[in-house]
């Protein structure tokens, strides 16, 4: 497998589902492409397989603070931590793939900055600008491999 991208949050909390919106947007434009896409609710232990056979993972998940709407980038590493909680984080996933699988790939996680996460469906205006923004974002990652902090020289 090439390039995993693993979209998360939960769609009945406003803009927390900004990471599922954005992997169901990927699935369809990267279909046939070598991607694997998944949206989730939360991350699970069972996504260490694909972590591990994947050359790069890209996540893409809502957080608090910051301008709505605003998008972030960083680089992943494996951090240890509890593998015994609901709250798994991208590195500690990390850190479980190398443990159980001998490797875990180069990793990326973008952000959307959320302006409203009550109990409601759907994206407020700016984080879904914002949404579209990371697929196009993740799709010239996914086509060049270079990440669109390399891409702007930031």
């Amino acid at each position: 497998m090439g390039i995993l991208i693993i979209g998360i949050g939960n769609t009945l909390r406003g803009d927390d589902g900004a990471g599922q919106q954005a992997a169901l947007l990927l699935a369809d434009v990267l279909a046939g492409d070598d991607v694997d896409v998944i949206a989730c609710h939360q991350l699970t232990l069972e996504m260490c397989e694909s972590l591990a056979r994947a050359t790069t993972a890209v996540f893409i998940d809502a957080e608090y603070g910051g301008a709505a709407g605003e998008i972030r980038l960083r680089s992943l590493v494996p951090a240890g931590a509890d593998l015994f909680t609901h709250d798994l984080i991208p590195e500690t996933l990390l850190s479980a793939a190398l443990a159980l699988y001998g490797r875990a790939p180069e990793a990326w996680m973008y952000t959307v900055c959320g302006e409203d996460f009550g109990y409601k469906e759907g994206l407020s205006l700016a984080v879904r600008v914002a949404v579209n923004e990371v697929a196009q974002r993740v799709t010239r990652f996914c086509r060049t491999a270079v990440p669109d902090a390399q891409l702007s020289g930031a």
